[in-house]
């Protein structure tokens, strides 16, 4: 395999797993079986992610910049070590490769976190903009349990896990002031015009 062939697959590979790990970690540990004890104090509560995801979804603008920055070094560090410990258990994967997987996984988790912030904090300027808004406000208004990915919808597809598209109302305390770029299913009043 020719160099440019290992870091393309690296690259691709990279890129897959990090966005199967955002939907996993989001569905199974924030919002799952970890991240429902969470709620009465239990295993997910006793770490800054618990406390940190409970808290953006009582107020989905709420951000706190050194929880960013620990999430930026954090995967940046487990990217690294990820790479390391692949390498060790298994010397024939060509380093390249390897190295290519382990820094787009980490870089994965830095555009994860750049587009949840534009998705809260800026308005849509392209349709998938609007796409991408209109899915993850489904997450956060709509039911916690779906719309879990947020780069990518692939997995929660293939779970079973999208939103219904439906009309949703947000608290008008939380709304942006841009939220009619999102249609008019997208709404502070009681109920949209749409619903059944």
């Amino acid at each position: 395999m020719s160099r440019f062939a290992q870091v393309a697959t690296g690259v691709a590979g990279g890129a897959i797993a990090w966005t199967l790990t955002e939907y996993a970690v989001h569905r199974w540990l924030l919002h799952g079986p970890f991240g429902q004890r969470s709620e009465r104090g239990g295993l997910v509560g006793r770490i800054p992610i618990g406390g940190i995801h409970r808290n953006h979804h009582r107020d989905p603008n709420w951000s706190v910049v050194w929880g960013r920055a620990a999430g930026h070094l954090a995967m940046a560090a487990t990217g690294a070590a990820g790479t390391r410990v692949a390498l060790a258990i298994a010397p024939r994967l060509p380093t390249v490769l390897t190295v290519a997987a382990g820094a787009t996984w980490s870089a994965g988790y830095s555009t994860y976190d750049i587009v949840h912030h534009h998705l809260h904090h800026r308005a849509p300027r392209t349709r998938l903009g609007v796409h991408m808004r209109q899915r993850h406000f489904r997450h956060h208004f709509a039911g916690a349990r779906t719309n879990l990915g947020v780069t990518t919808g692939i997995w929660d597809r293939l779970f079973g896990t999208e939103a219904d598209p439906r009309p949703v109302r947000l608290p008008a305390a939380t709304a942006p002031w841009w939220l009619d770029a999102l249609g008019d299913e997208f709404s502070t009043r009681a109920q949209s015009r749409h619903a059944a």
